[in-house]
C-alpha cells in the first residue's frame, strides 16, 4: 500500500471499485480546492483487521469509510478499534452496507453514520465532512419543512447488556440516570420469566466500562407490574348514595384487591424462582474474561506480528495510541495490566544506522532525551492517577526503555509494580504476564474465601456447615456481545421542529449524548446528533435544540423522506389553498342557490327585485 502524505486524506476500506470511484468523483466535484486524496485499503484475509488498523493509523485520515459488504466480521472489529483510540476522537467513521441486515451490528461497532450504498452519495459525503471540516463543508440547499406544531415522537436509545443476575441486569449506555429512576425497556428477555418491562435503577457509574459508552447501570427487575388498583370502581362506590349498597361494593372491591395482591405475590415468587434457575443454568456457558489489559502505543506497529483476533485471547485487550491529560482510558476500563512504549521502535532503530554522521548522532541523541522526558511525564501522570485510586494496583510494563531500570522507575514514582523492559512491545510477553497475574489473583481469592468459610464454620457449625465458595460469588451470566439478548433500548419523548431530506432539528428537555439514535415516526431511520459551531446543543428557553443527521435508509426510504418533507414544507401553502377552495365552493354554491331561487320566482317578482336593485 502506498502511503500518501497529502494534507487531507480520506480512507476507503473495502473492495468496491465502482463505489470508490463514485466517491472520488463526488469529492473532486465538490471539494477539489481542498486537495483531498482518497486512499483505498483492503485485504482479502479475514484476520487482517489489525494490519489494516495499523495502516490507517499511519495514514492519519480525516475521514474513514468502512465497507461492511466485505469481510463483515473482520471490518466490524476494525471499526470498534478505530473508534476507541483517542487520536480518532474527531475522525468520522462511516459504515457502508448493501442492505439493512447489518444495521444493528454497524451501530454497535461505533460508526458515526451508516449509509446504504446506492446511486445517491450526497449525504455519504456531506455528513462526515460536516464533522471533519465544519468550516469548509458545503452546506446543502434542500427544502426544509418547519412544523407549525412540533411533532412529538419517541427517540429510541439503544444500549447493551453486559451480564444478568437473578435480581438485575448490568447495562451500559449513553443516557444519564439517577438511582431510584424507573425505566421502561424493550429487550429480548423472556417475557414468560420477566413479564414486566419496568426496571429500577439501583446503581450508576461512569468508570470500569466494557462497551464504548459513557455510563453503566444496575437495573433491578420489577418482574411483575403492580396489580390494577381499580380506581374507577372505587370512585363509583364512593359516589353511591345508598349506604348499604355502598358498603357492600366497597367490601367486594377490597376482597378483590386482596385476591389480586395474593395472586401477584405468588406470580412474583414463581417468576423469581424460574429466572434464577435460568441464570444458574446459563452459568455453564458464561466464561467472562477476568483480566483486562491496556496497551498504549502511538503507531501500534507491534500488531503487524499478531496473528488472529484480539477477541480470541483469554483476556480483555484494549488499545490506545496515547493517554489524554485526564487519563480517560484508565478510568473507563481500570485495566489490571498497562503496557506502554517508552520510545517509538522505529526511532530507536534509526539510531542504529551505521551510516549516521556525528552531527546526526548528536541530533538523534538530543531528540531521544526529549522523547524520554515526554515519556517520563506520561508515566508520572499515569502513576499519579493510579495512586489516587483507592484499592487499584495494576502492573505497569514499559517497553523500549533502555536507560531506566525497573528499580529506578519504582523508586522515582514510589510505585513498586513498574516493570522496565528493554525489548520491543511484545503481545506474547504481555499475555504471559496477564496469565501469571490472573493465577496469583485466583490463588489469593481462593485463600481468602477458604479462610472466611473456616471462620464462619467455627462460629456456627450448624448454620454454616454446608457453606461453599459458590455462596460467596454473585451469579452472573455474561451475555456475548454477538447475542441478540445483549441489545436493549429505551424511549424518550422529543419534539421534531424541522426536517429536510438530510437532517432534522429536534428539541428535548433532557441533555443527550452526541451519538446515534433511532426513530420510527415520522419514518424508520437512524439519526446522529452532531455539534454545531463547537456546541452540542443550542438553548431555547428550557428546551435543548440538537442537529441530527438522517441515515440508515435506502433509496426507497429517501423518496418517502422527500415526500414527507415536501408535505411539511408546503403545509402552510396547502392550507391557504384549501381555505381558498372552501371559500370558492361556498361562493359557487351561493350563486347556484340564487339561480335556483330565481327560477322559482314569477316574472313579476324578478322584475320587482330588479327595480329594487336599480
Amino acid at each position: 500500500m502506498t502511503k500518501t502524505k497529502k494534507e487531507h486524506i480520506i480512507v476507503y476500506c473495502g473492495d468496491d471499485k465502482s463505489y470508490f470511484q463514485t466517491l472520488q468523483q463526488r469529492y473532486a466535484q465538490t471539494y477539489s480546492h481542498l486537495g483531498i486524496t482518497l486512499v483505498k485499503v483492503f485485504s482479502n484475509d479475514e484476520d487482517s483487521y489489525l494490519s489494516l488498523f495499523v495502516d490507517i493509523i499511519e495514514i492519519a485520515p480525516v475521514i474513514v469509510y468502512i465497507d461492511f459488504s466485505f469481510n463483515t466480521k473482520s471490518f466490524l472489529k476494525l471499526s470498534r478499534q478505530l473508534k476507541r483510540i483517542s487520536t480518532f476522537d474527531q475522525v468520522p467513521v462511516v459504515g457502508l452496507i448493501d442492505g439493512k441486515d447489518h444495521l444493528k451490528e454497524c451501530w454497535a461497532s461505533g460508526v458515526n453514520f451508516t449509509h446504504l450504498k446506492g446511486g445517491e452519495v450526497h449525504d455519504v459525503v456531506y455528513h462526515p465532512m460536516f464533522e471533519a471540516m465544519p468550516d469548509k463543508v458545503k452546506k446543502p440547499t434542500f427544502a426544509r419543512g418547519k412544523f407549525k406544531k412540533p411533532l412529538s415522537v419517541d427517540l429510541i436509545n439503544d444500549f447493551r447488556i453486559g451480564y444478568i443476575t437473578p435480581d438485575s441486569i448490568h447495562a451500559e449506555g449513553n443516557f444519564p440516570q439517577k438511582k431510584g429512576d424507573v425505566v421502561e425497556l424493550t429487550s429480548a428477555l423472556d417475557k414468560k420469566l420477566i413479564p414486566s418491562k419496568h426496571f429500577t435503577v439501583s446503581e450508576t457509574d461512569n468508570n470500569d466500562l466494557y462497551y464504548d459508552f459513557d455510563y453503566s447501570y444496575d437495573l433491578s427487575f420489577k418482574f411483575i407490574d403492580d396489580p390494577d388498583g381499580n380506581e374507577d370502581a372505587k370512585a363509583k362506590a364512593m359516589a353511591m348514595e345508598d349506604p348499604k349498597a355502598k358498603a357492600n361494593l366497597i367490601k367486594q372491591l377490597k376482597a378483590a384487591e386482596k385476591s389480586r395482591a395474593e395472586d401477584h405475590k405468588d406470580l412474583l415468587r414463581i417468576c423469581k424462582k424460574k429466572h434464577k434457575a435460568w441464570v444458574v443454568d446459563k452459568l455453564t456457558f458464561s466464561k467472562p474474561k477476568k483480566t483486562k489489559i491496556l496497551i498504549i502505543d502511538k503507531d501500534m506497529g507491534f500488531l503487524k506480528n499478531v496473528k488472529g483476533s484480539l477477541d480470541s485471547k483469554p483476556f480483555t485487550i484494549r488499545l490506545q495510541t496515547e493517554l489524554t491529560e485526564d487519563i480517560r482510558s484508565l478510568r473507563r476500563i481500570f485495566p489490571h495490566i498497562i503496557a506502554l512504549n517508552f520510545v517509538n521502535k522505529d526511532f530507536l532503530d534509526s539510531m542504529q544506522n551505521p551510516n549516521l554522521t556525528e552531527i546526526e548522532k548528536q541530533a538523534l541523541t538530543e531528540q531521544l532525551q526529549e522523547l524520554e522526558t515526554s515519556a517520563l511525564n506520561q508515566v508520572g501522570r499515569l502513576v499519579k492517577r493510579i495512586r489516587a485510586t483507592e484499592g487499584y494496583t495494576p502492573f505497569v510494563i514499559i517497553f523500549n526503555c533502555e536507560n531506566y531500570t525497573s528499580k529506578s522507575l519504582q523508586d522515582t514514582y514510589e510505585y513498586p509494580l513498574i516493570i522496565s523492559h528493554t525489548g520491543n512491545m511484545d503481545l506474547e510477553y504481555i499475555l504471559k504476564m496477564a496469565e501469571l497475574f490472573e493465577k496469583k489473583q485466583e490463588e489469593k481469592y481462593t485463600k481468602k474465601v477458604e479462610q472466611k468459610i473456616l471462620a464462619l464454620r467455627k462460629e456456627d457449625p450448624k448454620k454454616y456447615g454446608r457453606l461453599t465458595r459458590d455462596d460467596f460469588e454473585e451469579k452472573r451470566y455474561y451475555v456475548s456481545k454477538n447475542d441478540e439478548l445483549s441489545f436493549v433500548s429505551t424511549k424518550l419523548r422529543i419534539d421534531v421542529l424541522s426536517i429536510s431530506e438530510s437532517d432534522m432539528t429536534i428539541a428535548t428537555e433532557q441533555e443527550l449524548s452526541l451519538g446515534t439514535y433511532r426513530l420510527e415516526i415520522p419514518f424508520n431511520c437512524s439519526i446522529s446528533l452532531v455539534p454545531v459551531d463547537g456546541k452540542n446543543f443550542q438553548k431555547d428557553g428550557t428546551r435543548l435544540l440538537y442537529k441530527a443527521f438522517i441515515h440508515s435508509i435506502d433509496e426507497l426510504d429517501k423518496k418517502e423522506v422527500r415526500r414527507y418533507v415536501n408535505e411539511t414544507f408546503f403545509e402552510d401553502l396547502n392550507e391557504k389553498r384549501d381555505k381558498e377552495k372552501d371559500q370558492f365552493k361556498k361562493l359557487h354554491q351561493s350563486k347556484l342557490d340564487q339561480i335556483s331561487l330565481d327560477k322559482e320566482k314569477s316574472d313579476d317578482e324578478v322584475l320587482d327585485d330588479q327595480n329594487e336593485t336599480d
